[in-house]
């Protein structure tokens, strides 16, 4: 249900960057849904990302075991991002705990994947977070909630948590 869940997502996406008039957008999909989103393929994406295309990427790996988080970090990996950006519901970053449990929670600015893995913090999954720390790709975790806050924290004028 993750995996149908983050297709949806995907198209609800899509449809407010072509409303903002961005016509330039392709969904791929591990799951096919051929009427809807275009089959993955990372040499595909590649080259529509280098056609100046948005590529949005849903389904998860499309293999059971696996979460979201690894799926995005997997796709990331393979198209050479430079970053993933991991919107949060109402959580400005990584705390040191659940804010939402613990009042005392302490936010984290930066940390490492390392720290991630360590302290076992529940920003993502393990698997992706040693994908990552693998793979040096920065993660950029923001509170997705809010006047602006993607095109804030693509100009680095949002509180958030970087992980490198």
């Amino acid at each position: 249900m993750g995996m149908m869940a983050t297709i949806m997502n995907a198209l609800a996406f899509e449809a407010t960057v072509r409303k903002l008039g961005y016509d330039k957008v392709v969904v791929y999909s591990a799951l096919e849904i051929k009427t809807v989103t275009r089959s993955y393929n990372y040499r595909f994406a590649r080259e529509k990302l280098e056609e100046g295309y948005i590529a949005i990427f849903a389904g998860g790996t499309g293999y059971s075991y696996f979460t979201t988080d690894t799926g995005a970090t997997i796709r990331a990996i393979e198209i050479k991002a430079d970053a993933i950006l991991m919107a949060k519901n109402g959580t400005k970053g990584v705390y040191d705990s659940d804010p939402n449990e613990n009042p005392d929670a302490k936010f984290l600015s930066e940390l490492t994947h390392q720290e991630v893995l360590q302290k076992d913090l529940k920003v993502m999954d393990g698997t992706a977070a040693a994908l990552a720390r693998d793979s040096k790709m920065k993660i950029e975790v923001f509170d997705m909630n809010g006047e602006n806050n993607l095109h804030k924290v693509l100009h680095n004028e949002l509180e958030s948590t970087i992980i490198k």
